[in-house]
Protein backbone atom coordinates (compact mmCIF):
# COMPACT_ATOMS: atom_id res chain seq x y z
CA UNK A 1 0.00 0.00 0.00
CA UNK A 2 1.54 3.27 -1.07
CA UNK A 3 0.94 6.14 2.03
CA UNK A 4 1.20 9.96 1.24
CA UNK A 5 1.48 11.95 -1.76
CA UNK A 6 3.89 12.17 -4.83
CA UNK A 7 6.06 15.50 -3.27
CA UNK A 8 5.36 17.68 -5.85
CA UNK A 9 7.11 21.77 -6.30
CA UNK A 10 7.88 24.03 -8.96
CA UNK A 11 11.10 24.43 -8.07
CA UNK A 12 13.82 22.00 -9.06
CA UNK A 13 14.39 19.24 -6.88
CA UNK A 14 17.54 17.14 -6.53
CA UNK A 15 17.13 14.02 -4.37
CA UNK A 16 20.26 13.15 -2.66
CA UNK A 17 20.22 9.61 -1.72
CA UNK A 18 22.21 9.47 1.68
CA UNK A 19 22.51 11.46 3.97
CA UNK A 20 26.40 12.24 4.28
CA UNK A 21 28.65 15.08 3.42
CA UNK A 22 27.96 15.21 -0.46
CA UNK A 23 23.92 15.56 0.82
CA UNK A 24 25.37 17.94 3.07
CA UNK A 25 27.50 19.77 1.15
CA UNK A 26 24.46 20.47 -1.48
CA UNK A 27 22.18 21.62 0.70
CA UNK A 28 24.29 24.05 2.01
CA UNK A 29 25.14 25.44 -1.17
CA UNK A 30 21.74 25.64 -2.79
CA UNK A 31 20.73 27.91 0.96
CA UNK A 32 23.50 30.14 -0.59
CA UNK A 33 22.54 30.30 -3.76
CA UNK A 34 19.30 30.81 -2.51
CA UNK A 35 20.01 33.76 0.14
CA UNK A 36 22.23 35.43 -2.74
CA UNK A 37 19.56 36.20 -5.50
CA UNK A 38 21.24 33.51 -7.37
CA UNK A 39 19.16 30.75 -7.78
CA UNK A 40 16.50 28.85 -6.02
CA UNK A 41 16.58 24.62 -6.25
CA UNK A 42 15.35 22.20 -3.84
CA UNK A 43 17.50 19.63 -1.76
CA UNK A 44 16.09 16.30 -0.57
CA UNK A 45 17.88 14.20 1.38
CA UNK A 46 16.90 10.85 1.21
CA UNK A 47 18.43 8.70 4.28
CA UNK A 48 17.62 5.02 5.61
CA UNK A 49 18.76 5.59 9.46
CA UNK A 50 19.93 9.24 10.46
CA UNK A 51 22.19 11.37 8.70
CA UNK A 52 25.86 10.73 8.58
CA UNK A 53 24.99 7.13 9.96
CA UNK A 54 28.40 5.70 8.10
CA UNK A 55 30.40 8.14 10.03
CA UNK A 56 28.85 7.20 13.68
CA UNK A 57 29.98 4.08 14.14
CA UNK A 58 26.52 2.26 14.63
CA UNK A 59 25.83 0.81 10.67
CA UNK A 60 29.42 -0.67 10.35
CA UNK A 61 32.23 1.17 8.35
CA UNK A 62 33.75 2.26 11.19
CA UNK A 63 33.73 2.05 14.85
CA UNK A 64 33.28 6.20 15.29
CA UNK A 65 36.76 6.33 16.84
CA UNK A 66 39.15 6.47 13.44
CA UNK A 67 40.69 9.76 12.56
CA UNK A 68 39.38 11.22 9.31
CA UNK A 69 41.75 10.64 6.54
CA UNK A 70 41.17 14.23 4.67
CA UNK A 71 42.08 17.39 6.87
CA UNK A 72 38.68 18.45 8.42
CA UNK A 73 39.16 22.15 6.79
CA UNK A 74 38.64 20.17 3.03
CA UNK A 75 35.03 20.29 4.50
CA UNK A 76 31.82 21.36 2.37
CA UNK A 77 32.91 24.38 1.21
CA UNK A 78 36.72 23.35 0.00
CA UNK A 79 38.03 24.28 -2.23
CA UNK A 80 36.35 27.69 -2.01
CA UNK A 81 37.01 28.58 -6.10
CA UNK A 82 33.04 28.34 -6.66
CA UNK A 83 32.21 28.96 -10.57
CA UNK A 84 29.48 31.35 -8.87
CA UNK A 85 31.88 33.77 -8.05
CA UNK A 86 33.49 34.73 -4.50
CA UNK A 87 30.25 35.80 -2.63
CA UNK A 88 29.39 32.32 -2.76
CA UNK A 89 32.70 31.27 -1.10
CA UNK A 90 32.54 33.57 1.40
CA UNK A 91 28.68 33.05 2.34
CA UNK A 92 30.13 29.13 2.47
CA UNK A 93 32.05 29.89 5.07
CA UNK A 94 29.01 29.93 7.81
CA UNK A 95 28.78 26.02 7.13
CA UNK A 96 32.72 25.49 7.48
CA UNK A 97 34.57 23.03 10.03
CA UNK A 98 35.71 26.51 11.29
CA UNK A 99 32.41 27.75 11.96
CA UNK A 100 30.96 24.65 13.40
CA UNK A 101 34.02 24.17 15.98
CA UNK A 102 33.25 27.89 16.29
CA UNK A 103 29.32 27.18 17.35
CA UNK A 104 30.70 24.72 20.17
CA UNK A 105 32.94 27.15 21.09
CA UNK A 106 35.79 24.77 21.17
CA UNK A 107 37.58 26.17 17.88
CA UNK A 108 40.69 27.36 20.23
CA UNK A 109 41.13 24.01 21.80
CA UNK A 110 41.10 22.40 18.58
CA UNK A 111 43.72 24.57 16.94
CA UNK A 112 46.22 24.57 20.29
CA UNK A 113 45.90 21.56 20.22
CA UNK A 114 47.29 20.75 16.77
CA UNK A 115 44.45 20.89 14.14
CA UNK A 116 44.55 17.04 14.08
CA UNK A 117 42.25 15.23 12.25
CA UNK A 118 38.99 14.08 14.02
CA UNK A 119 37.41 11.31 14.37
CA UNK A 120 34.64 9.79 12.27
CA UNK A 121 31.75 10.48 15.40
CA UNK A 122 33.32 14.18 15.23
CA UNK A 123 32.81 14.36 11.80
CA UNK A 124 29.44 13.01 11.83
CA UNK A 125 28.42 15.72 14.06
CA UNK A 126 29.68 18.53 11.50
CA UNK A 127 27.96 16.45 8.82
CA UNK A 128 24.59 16.69 10.98
CA UNK A 129 25.37 20.44 11.94
CA UNK A 130 25.58 21.57 8.29
CA UNK A 131 22.54 19.42 7.59
CA UNK A 132 20.48 20.77 10.40
CA UNK A 133 21.86 24.80 9.64
CA UNK A 134 21.43 24.72 5.56
CA UNK A 135 17.53 23.82 6.62
CA UNK A 136 17.41 20.73 4.06
CA UNK A 137 14.39 18.67 3.38
CA UNK A 138 15.69 15.54 5.06
CA UNK A 139 13.06 12.18 4.53
CA UNK A 140 13.68 8.88 6.70
CA UNK A 141 13.66 5.83 4.05
CA UNK A 142 15.21 3.41 2.15
CA UNK A 143 14.83 4.18 -1.51
CA UNK A 144 14.20 0.48 -3.26
CA UNK A 145 13.42 2.16 -7.06
CA UNK A 146 14.13 4.68 -8.62
CA UNK A 147 12.11 4.64 -12.22
CA UNK A 148 11.92 7.55 -14.83
CA UNK A 149 8.67 9.40 -15.36
CA UNK A 150 8.50 12.34 -18.31
CA UNK A 151 11.21 14.62 -17.46
CA UNK A 152 11.44 13.78 -13.92
CA UNK A 153 12.40 10.48 -11.70
CA UNK A 154 9.87 8.57 -9.30
CA UNK A 155 11.44 7.80 -6.40
CA UNK A 156 9.62 4.70 -4.18
CA UNK A 157 10.66 5.29 -0.78
CA UNK A 158 10.13 2.45 1.54
CA UNK A 159 9.17 3.82 5.26
CA UNK A 160 8.13 2.33 8.51
CA UNK A 161 4.77 1.78 7.94
CA UNK A 162 3.97 2.73 4.23
CA UNK A 163 5.88 3.84 0.56
CA UNK A 164 5.89 7.27 -0.23
CA UNK A 165 6.67 8.40 -4.15
CA UNK A 166 8.97 11.27 -4.45
CA UNK A 167 8.81 13.18 -7.54
CA UNK A 168 13.06 14.93 -8.49
CA UNK A 169 14.32 16.51 -11.40
CA UNK A 170 18.01 14.75 -10.77
CA UNK A 171 19.43 11.95 -8.44
CA UNK A 172 22.48 12.06 -6.76
CA UNK A 173 23.82 8.77 -6.17
CA UNK A 174 25.90 8.57 -2.40
CA UNK A 175 27.38 6.25 -0.38
CA UNK A 176 30.26 3.60 -0.68
CA UNK A 177 28.31 0.81 -2.28
CA UNK A 178 28.20 -2.70 -0.97
CA UNK A 179 31.03 -4.32 0.33
CA UNK A 180 33.03 -6.12 -2.42
CA UNK A 181 33.79 -10.11 -1.85
CA UNK A 182 35.17 -12.95 -3.03
CA UNK A 183 32.54 -15.51 -4.96
CA UNK A 184 31.06 -18.34 -2.54
CA UNK A 185 32.66 -16.72 0.55
CA UNK A 186 29.15 -16.53 2.69
CA UNK A 187 29.78 -14.29 5.83
CA UNK A 188 29.84 -15.62 9.33
CA UNK A 189 31.24 -14.65 12.73
CA UNK A 190 34.73 -15.85 10.92
CA UNK A 191 33.77 -14.43 7.65
CA UNK A 192 33.66 -10.86 8.05
CA UNK A 193 34.02 -8.07 4.93
CA UNK A 194 34.61 -4.17 5.59
CA UNK A 195 31.31 -2.99 6.65
CA UNK A 196 30.05 -5.40 9.67
CA UNK A 197 33.31 -6.59 10.86
CA UNK A 198 32.59 -2.46 12.85
CA UNK A 199 29.76 -4.28 14.44
CA UNK A 200 31.68 -6.85 15.87
CA UNK A 201 34.48 -5.84 17.19
CA UNK A 202 33.64 -7.82 20.39
CA UNK A 203 34.51 -11.52 18.46
CA UNK A 204 38.07 -9.99 17.94
CA UNK A 205 38.77 -8.24 21.61
CA UNK A 206 38.13 -11.66 23.00
CA UNK A 207 40.47 -13.59 21.10
CA UNK A 208 43.55 -13.52 23.39
CA UNK A 209 46.17 -15.16 20.56
CA UNK A 210 45.28 -16.53 17.11
CA UNK A 211 45.61 -15.29 13.50
CA UNK A 212 43.44 -12.95 11.48
CA UNK A 213 43.59 -12.30 7.55
CA UNK A 214 43.11 -9.17 6.41
CA UNK A 215 42.57 -9.07 2.20
CA UNK A 216 43.02 -6.50 0.95
CA UNK A 217 45.88 -3.68 0.17
CA UNK A 218 43.61 -0.41 0.31
CA UNK A 219 42.49 2.08 3.33
CA UNK A 220 39.43 0.25 3.90
CA UNK A 221 42.35 -2.68 4.90
CA UNK A 222 44.57 -0.35 6.75
CA UNK A 223 41.93 0.88 9.17
CA UNK A 224 40.66 -2.31 9.89
CA UNK A 225 44.41 -3.17 10.23
CA UNK A 226 44.95 -0.71 12.94
CA UNK A 227 41.31 -1.17 14.63
CA UNK A 228 42.98 -4.63 15.07
CA UNK A 229 46.61 -3.42 16.49
CA UNK A 230 44.45 -1.74 19.31
CA UNK A 231 40.96 -4.02 19.89
CA UNK A 232 42.63 -7.25 19.61
CA UNK A 233 46.70 -6.52 20.44
CA UNK A 234 48.41 -10.41 20.93
CA UNK A 235 46.45 -11.43 17.68
CA UNK A 236 48.66 -12.21 14.43
CA UNK A 237 47.23 -10.17 11.48
CA UNK A 238 48.36 -10.75 8.19
CA UNK A 239 47.53 -8.22 5.02
CA UNK A 240 46.75 -10.37 1.76
CA UNK A 241 47.18 -8.76 -1.86
CA UNK A 242 48.58 -9.88 -5.14
CA UNK A 243 51.29 -6.96 -4.12
CA UNK A 244 52.85 -8.47 -0.91
CA UNK A 245 53.33 -5.28 0.33
CA UNK A 246 51.63 -2.09 1.24
CA UNK A 247 52.21 0.85 -0.96
CA UNK A 248 51.65 4.14 0.86
CA UNK A 249 49.59 7.52 -0.93
CA UNK A 250 51.60 10.48 -2.19
CA UNK A 251 50.41 13.31 -0.09
CA UNK A 252 52.82 15.81 -2.01
CA UNK A 253 51.31 19.56 -2.63
CA UNK A 254 51.53 18.30 -6.44
CA UNK A 255 49.27 15.15 -5.77
CA UNK A 256 47.00 17.24 -3.42
CA UNK A 257 46.38 19.92 -5.92
CA UNK A 258 44.82 17.53 -8.07
CA UNK A 259 42.30 16.10 -5.74
CA UNK A 260 41.48 19.89 -4.55
CA UNK A 261 41.24 21.00 -8.32
CA UNK A 262 39.52 19.28 -11.00
CA UNK A 263 40.73 21.78 -13.84
CA UNK A 264 43.73 20.53 -14.89
CA UNK A 265 42.51 17.04 -14.49
CA UNK A 266 41.27 17.06 -17.83
CA UNK A 267 44.65 17.76 -19.92
CA UNK A 268 46.04 14.63 -18.92
CA UNK A 269 45.74 11.32 -20.61
CA UNK A 270 43.70 8.54 -20.12
CA UNK A 271 46.55 6.21 -19.28
CA UNK A 272 48.68 8.98 -16.85
CA UNK A 273 44.60 9.95 -15.35
CA UNK A 274 44.99 5.62 -14.56
CA UNK A 275 48.01 5.86 -13.02
CA UNK A 276 47.53 9.07 -11.13
CA UNK A 277 44.76 7.15 -9.20
CA UNK A 278 46.36 4.01 -9.13
CA UNK A 279 49.57 5.95 -7.21
CA UNK A 280 47.67 7.81 -4.89
CA UNK A 281 44.14 6.24 -4.34
CA UNK A 282 43.47 3.25 -5.10
CA UNK A 283 45.14 -0.21 -2.99
CA UNK A 284 47.39 2.52 -1.60
CA UNK A 285 47.37 3.33 2.75
CA UNK A 286 47.71 6.53 3.83
CA UNK A 287 51.37 7.49 5.35
CA UNK A 288 50.35 7.85 8.32
CA UNK A 289 48.44 4.31 9.05
CA UNK A 290 51.76 2.95 7.25
CA UNK A 291 53.77 4.16 9.92
CA UNK A 292 52.13 2.61 12.55
CA UNK A 293 51.32 -0.79 11.26
CA UNK A 294 55.82 -0.43 10.37
CA UNK A 295 55.76 -0.75 14.39
CA UNK A 296 54.24 -3.32 14.52
CA UNK A 297 55.85 -6.86 15.57
CA UNK A 298 52.45 -9.13 14.99
CA UNK A 299 51.70 -7.66 11.04
CA UNK A 300 53.19 -8.67 8.05
CA UNK A 301 52.00 -8.82 4.25
CA UNK A 302 51.99 -12.07 2.38
CA UNK A 303 51.09 -11.79 -1.35
CA UNK A 304 48.84 -13.42 -3.19
CA UNK A 305 45.62 -13.43 -5.29
CA UNK A 306 42.82 -14.82 -3.44
CA UNK A 307 41.07 -17.94 -4.99
CA UNK A 308 38.51 -19.42 -2.48
CA UNK A 309 37.78 -19.41 0.97
CA UNK A 310 36.03 -21.69 2.84
CA UNK A 311 34.99 -22.50 6.42
CA UNK A 312 36.68 -25.86 7.84
CA UNK A 313 35.51 -26.74 11.11
CA UNK A 314 36.27 -23.96 13.29
CA UNK A 315 38.95 -22.66 11.18
CA UNK A 316 39.41 -20.55 7.80
CA UNK A 317 40.83 -21.97 4.83
CA UNK A 318 42.11 -19.17 2.07
CA UNK A 319 43.81 -20.31 -1.35
CA UNK A 320 45.86 -18.34 -3.13
CA UNK A 321 47.41 -17.97 -6.65
CA UNK A 322 50.91 -16.69 -7.13
CA UNK A 323 52.54 -15.69 -10.03
CA UNK A 324 54.69 -19.47 -9.56
CA UNK A 325 53.10 -21.29 -7.02
CA UNK A 326 49.74 -21.63 -5.25
CA UNK A 327 49.12 -21.48 -1.55
CA UNK A 328 47.00 -22.09 1.28
CA UNK A 329 47.03 -21.04 4.91
CA UNK A 330 44.28 -21.05 7.90
CA UNK A 331 42.95 -18.47 10.07
CA UNK A 332 40.61 -17.92 13.19
CA UNK A 333 39.06 -15.04 11.38
CA UNK A 334 39.17 -13.61 7.83
CA UNK A 335 38.19 -9.98 6.76
CA UNK A 336 37.48 -9.26 3.45
CA UNK A 337 38.83 -5.53 3.07
CA UNK A 338 38.18 -5.01 -1.09
CA UNK A 339 36.65 -1.94 -1.17
CA UNK A 340 33.13 -1.16 -2.04
CA UNK A 341 31.00 -1.71 -4.98
CA UNK A 342 30.23 2.15 -6.19
CA UNK A 343 27.71 0.89 -8.42
CA UNK A 344 25.73 -1.12 -6.38
CA UNK A 345 23.17 1.60 -5.20
CA UNK A 346 22.19 1.95 -9.15
CA UNK A 347 20.67 -1.64 -9.00
CA UNK A 348 17.39 0.30 -8.00
CA UNK A 349 17.35 1.88 -11.68
CA UNK A 350 14.85 0.05 -14.32
CA UNK A 351 16.84 -3.27 -15.54
CA UNK A 352 17.02 -1.77 -19.24
CA UNK A 353 19.06 1.37 -17.64
CA UNK A 354 21.52 -0.80 -15.58
CA UNK A 355 24.63 -1.86 -17.31
CA UNK A 356 25.28 -4.83 -17.28
CA UNK A 357 28.97 -5.87 -18.12
CA UNK A 358 31.86 -4.75 -16.77
CA UNK A 359 32.97 -3.35 -20.34
CA UNK A 360 30.06 -1.21 -20.47
CA UNK A 361 30.34 0.34 -17.20
CA UNK A 362 33.89 0.83 -17.66
CA UNK A 363 32.75 2.79 -21.06
CA UNK A 364 30.29 4.78 -18.91
CA UNK A 365 32.86 5.77 -16.68
CA UNK A 366 35.01 7.56 -18.86
CA UNK A 367 31.76 9.57 -20.29
CA UNK A 368 30.85 10.68 -17.27
CA UNK A 369 30.05 14.80 -17.77
CA UNK A 370 30.87 17.50 -16.03
CA UNK A 371 28.02 17.82 -14.48
CA UNK A 372 28.81 14.38 -12.88
CA UNK A 373 26.02 12.29 -15.53
CA UNK A 374 26.29 9.20 -16.63
CA UNK A 375 25.79 8.94 -20.19
CA UNK A 376 22.73 7.20 -19.54
CA UNK A 377 19.68 8.17 -22.25
CA UNK A 378 15.94 6.79 -22.58
CA UNK A 379 14.65 5.80 -26.17
CA UNK A 380 15.52 8.04 -28.51
CA UNK A 381 15.62 11.24 -26.40
CA UNK A 382 18.86 13.31 -26.47
CA UNK A 383 21.10 14.03 -23.68
CA UNK A 384 22.10 12.42 -20.39
CA UNK A 385 19.52 11.54 -17.91
CA UNK A 386 20.01 13.65 -14.60
CA UNK A 387 21.61 10.57 -12.57
CA UNK A 388 24.69 12.26 -10.70
CA UNK A 389 27.18 10.05 -9.73
CA UNK A 390 30.42 11.48 -7.54
CA UNK A 391 31.61 8.37 -6.41
CA UNK A 392 32.08 6.67 -10.19
CA UNK A 393 33.16 10.12 -11.42
CA UNK A 394 37.14 10.06 -10.21
CA UNK A 395 38.59 8.76 -13.49
CA UNK A 396 36.40 11.33 -16.02
CA UNK A 397 36.56 14.55 -13.91
CA UNK A 398 38.71 14.24 -11.25
CA UNK A 399 40.18 12.30 -8.23
CA UNK A 400 38.86 14.25 -5.26
CA UNK A 401 34.85 13.87 -6.49
CA UNK A 402 34.54 10.40 -4.99
CA UNK A 403 35.52 10.96 -1.53
CA UNK A 404 35.92 14.35 0.61
CA UNK A 405 38.75 16.18 -1.34
CA UNK A 406 36.69 18.74 -3.23
CA UNK A 407 33.03 19.08 -1.90
CA UNK A 408 32.08 22.57 -2.81
CA UNK A 409 33.42 21.40 -6.33
CA UNK A 410 31.16 18.72 -6.40
CA UNK A 411 27.89 20.95 -5.37
CA UNK A 412 28.85 23.61 -7.84
CA UNK A 413 29.23 20.71 -10.89
CA UNK A 414 25.84 19.76 -9.87
CA UNK A 415 23.78 22.42 -8.87
CA UNK A 416 25.27 24.45 -12.42
CA UNK A 417 22.75 22.36 -14.39
CA UNK A 418 19.74 23.61 -12.36
CA UNK A 419 20.74 27.11 -11.34
CA UNK A 420 23.10 27.97 -14.56
CA UNK A 421 26.67 29.86 -14.11
CA UNK A 422 25.95 33.47 -15.33
CA UNK A 423 27.34 33.64 -18.49
CA UNK A 424 27.50 30.01 -19.48
CA UNK A 425 23.91 29.89 -20.98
Amino acid sequence: MLGGDILATTLPVVAVIGGGPKGAALAAKARVLKELGIGDVQITIIERTAIAANWKGKSGFTDGNSPLGTPPEKDVGFPYNSRYGNDVDVAMLRFSWAAHLISLTSFSDWVDRGRKNPPHEAWARYVNWVTSESEARCETGEVTRVVPEGEQFKLEVRKEMSTQNILADGIVFTGPGSPLRIAKAPLSDNILDGQNYWLRIPIFTEMQSGRVAIIGGGETAASIALSLLRKAPKVNIDLINRHGTIYTRGESFHENELFSKTDRWQSLAHEDKLEFIDRTDRGVFSVASKQELDQAMNVRVISGEVTRIEEVGERVVVKMKRRMSEGVESYDKVILALGFDAWSPLRMLPEDLFPSSEKKRKDLMRRIDSHLRLPLSLGRKKGNLNLHVPMLAGLSQGPGLPNLSCLGEISDRILSLYVPVQGTV
